[in-house]
């Protein structure tokens, strides 16, 4: 075997998670291609490239490289901070916004001022979470074996509060039913979204730039994936097309190399696999899937199916919105202007079986429905079109035990590492799970020969 050149990265496939490693190695000047198997996004579960892209103010990385990208560009939108809006049972909208006082204490008089919970849910919710502040209980130690629901049920949360106010927030943050999801992944992403030091003030919206004027959706693909691809050409990263006669060759521990269709093997010194993880095992040969359980744990993760329904409508002078729905046919409304006098309205639900086996005809019909239930002031003839979108793996399932299954970015094999919103992050399968993801791998790479 040849010896491969040195600070020279392959990275298989155009997620998220594959650019963005790309992208910073690059800027530390390794030698990069990337083997672009579909052209698109393809790992960032419970964020499907059609919908517009929420960020909170704990997604730390990812600010930070939408601002590397932004300076880049010199031309940056106008992104948009929105409340977090709740539907409650009687129709009434709540928003939750706390203050920007100093320490714990803004997220105190958020939650005591917030009229999506009945002043008997806050108010068992601050005793319970005083307690835990002054170490009077502590955290059950079985949460990573117990639902989210129950947890609730544990601190004093109704049945109403559960269902108009904590079920939407899952599926929202974590793409999973608050039934299903593990009460260790719920509890971790509500601290860091909104128990930390650092005030939780809203909901930014990523924007576009649009011809027209307006605000257009900020989704992955015009704020990610175009810009970091651009990048790359600039800095010299070449970008193949990959598919299934491409084979990984190995040689020991190690990938000696990617053999192509005409033979040819084009090595390097590290690879990052940035595929999905169902993608990625059909790469392997039937050894290393049964030598480590690294690999093939994998097959016991399971991805969750997604559904939206987008509304365009004529309805002039709108502003954005984001309201999270009482669980029934859909947890999610989002409202985006584009163009002086359209909007587009997306109803959302995941993991809804009962949904997903309608027929479309009556999958529009109780979206119509809905929509005017959310939003009694849209014009009903301003509808110009109803589109339906369905996501295979909308989400990546949580439920309790998922956490032993994610994988950690280096595998077993010694150049091979592994990114995706889908590993193990510490962050639901999200936007800056999957920053983080490409983050670790970047400082493997960079803090060590493989």
């Amino acid at each position: 075997m040849t010896t491969p050149p040195t600070r020279s990265v392959v990275v298989l496939g155009t997620s998220l998670a594959g650019l963005a490693a790309a992208y910073e190695l690059a800027r530390l000047g390794y030698t990069i291609a990337i083997l672009d198997d579909r052209g698109g996004p393809t790992d960032l579960l419970s964020q499907p490239p059609n919908q517009p892209t929420y960020i909170l103010s704990c997604y730390q990385e990812t600010l930070a490289l939408l601002q590397s990208l932004d300076a880049g560009t010199g031309n940056a939108p106008q992104d948009t901070e929105l409340p977090l809006l709740f539907r409650r049972s009687d129709g009434q909208i709540a928003s939750y916004r706390s203050s920007r006082l100093p320490g714990p204490v803004h997220w105190l008089w958020g939650l005591a001022r917030f009229t999506g919970l009945s002043r008997a849910d806050r108010w068992r919710l601050l005793s319970y979470l005083e307690q835990l502040w002054e170490e009077a209980v502590a955290l059950p130690s079985d949460l990573g074996q117990r639902v989210a629901d129950e947890w609730l049920i544990s601190a004093g949360q109704s049945r109403e509060a559960r269902e108009t106010i904590w079920a939407p927030l899952a599926l929202w943050l974590t793409g999973n039913r608050l039934t299903d999801v593990s009460a260790a992944v719920y509890v971790e992403i509500l601290s860091k979204a909104f128990l930390t030091r650092q005030p939780f003030t809203g909901v930014t919206q990523l924007s576009g730039n649009s011809p027209e004027g307006g605000i257009t959706d900020g989704r992955l693909y015009d704020r990610f994936t175009t810009p970091l691809t651009r990048s790359l050409i600039a800095m010299g990263a070449d970008i193949w097309s990959f598919g299934e006669s491409h084979q990984l060759q190995f040689e020991g521990q190690r990938v000696a190399g990617i053999r192509f269709p005409n033979g040819r093997l084009h090595q390097a010194e590290w690879y990052i696999a940035a595929l999905p993880h169902h993608e990625l095992l059909a790469l392997l040969p039937e050894r290393l899937l049964t030598r480590y359980a690294y690999f093939s744990q994998m097959n016991n993760l399971m991805g969750l199916p997604g559904l939206t329904v987008q509304f365009t409508c004529q309805w002039a002078a709108q502003a954005p919105r984001l309201i999270l729905l009482p669980e029934r046919s859909f947890h999610q409304l989002s409202l985006t202007p584009f163009g002086p006098v359209f909007v587009n309205v997306r109803l959302s639900t995941m993991s809804n079986p009962i949904v997903e086996a309608m027929s479309e005809a009556d999958i529009r019909e109780i979206a119509q429905t809905e929509l005017g239930m959310v939003l009694p002031e849209l014009p009903a003839d301003s509808i110009r079109s109803v589109d339906i979108i369905r996501e295979e793996h909308a989400s990546l399932s949580l439920q309790p035990g998922t956490a032993m299954l994610r994988p950690i970015q280096r595998s077993p094999i010694h150049n091979l590492l592994v990114a995706g919103a889908w590993t193990d992050t510490g962050w639901p399968a999200n936007v800056e799970s999957a920053v983080v993801s490409a983050k670790r791998c970047v400082e493997i790479i960079a803090g060590q020969s493989p």
